[in-house]
């Protein structure tokens, strides 16, 4: 069975705005709540992923935070589920959850999703596996990104160097040991 979106305020609650007599500008408020309800009838539901993004390109230490905008184009409000597959340069995957979140028609929704891994080192892949709808349409999108924590690779070159420049010390010393000299 096909069905349509309603949307009407459950609840409109106004309070009376107060008038400056010098300025003649009023401030009034309102509260309303919307009721998404199905309907019978025909509907088309269509969206897509018009962009998935990280906040930066390179990342020292993570979380590392992704923003999906989705566009609504059907009829009827949506909500994707599903998640992020992030995927390291070994092919391990871990996934980021997408939050429930409604699009309504013919809106674009920014969706924020977290991966919240610390520590990362290489280049990633995100790839959205996610749905929408009744009958499970996918959603696609894919966004890479490298990862490398700059000072932790700093003091393991330090340490290199050293341990390089002071080798022949070192053995001489293992062998002075060996020995008993």
């Amino acid at each position: 069975m096909l069905f349509h979106t309603l949307l009407r305020p459950l609840l409109a609650l106004s309070l009376e705005g107060t008038v400056n007599a010098g300025a003649g500008a009023a401030i009034s408020q309102e509260i309303a709540a919307l009721i998404l309800a199905k309907i019978p009838g025909n509907v088309k539901e269509d969206a897509i992923v018009e962009s998935l993004t990280t906040d930066k390109p390179f990342y020292e230490f993570g979380p590392v935070n992704f923003t999906m905008r989705v566009k609504n184009q059907g009829d009827i409000h949506v909500q994707p589920f599903g998640a992020i597959q992030v995927k390291d340069m070994l092919g391990n995957k871990v996934d980021a959850t997408i939050p429930p979140t409604n699009i309504l028609p013919n809106a674009v929704r920014k969706i924020f999703i977290t991966f919240p891994h610390h520590l990362l080192i290489g280049k990633y892949t995100a790839i959205i596996v996610a749905s929408y709808g009744t009958k499970n349409q996918p959603l696609v999108g894919s966004v890479e990104f490298y990862a490398f924590p700059i000072r932790y690779g700093i003091v393991l070159l330090v340490v290199l160097i050293v341990l390089l420049l002071l080798r022949k010390r070192i053995f001489k010393a293992i062998k002075m040991m060996a020995t008993g000299k």
